[in-house]
């Protein structure tokens, strides 16, 4: 399932961080910002924010999986959910 674009536009509907959009919205049923959604609460199997998760939202580009958002720490390739939305936000990945 989409999750939505890792993009640091927040004007763009599809990036995580546009909070007016289905992914970067607290309420949105795809988004990981929703604390009581599938993707961002504290428990989910697919939850960002579950440390434990067992399969957490995958960065997929050009269909090679580059990573996992994720507070746990046991995996290699991943990245915290706040250090993503930070680093978007600080402009690093403004283009679409």
């Amino acid at each position: 399932m989409l999750l939505g674009k890792v993009s640091g536009n927040p004007f763009s509907g599809d990036s995580v961080i546009s909070v007016s959009g289905k992914y970067g919205s607290s309420t949105g049923s795809a988004s990981i910002w929703n604390p009581f959604g599938q993707f961002g609460n504290s428990s989910g199997f697919y939850s960002a924010f579950n440390d434990f998760a067992s399969a957490p939202p995958q960065m997929v580009k050009n269909e090679v999986v580059l990573g996992v958002v994720t507070t746990g720490t046991t995996r290699v390739q991943r990245v915290h959910p706040i250090a993503l939305r930070a680093w978007l936000e600080a402009g690093n990945c403004s283009y679409d």
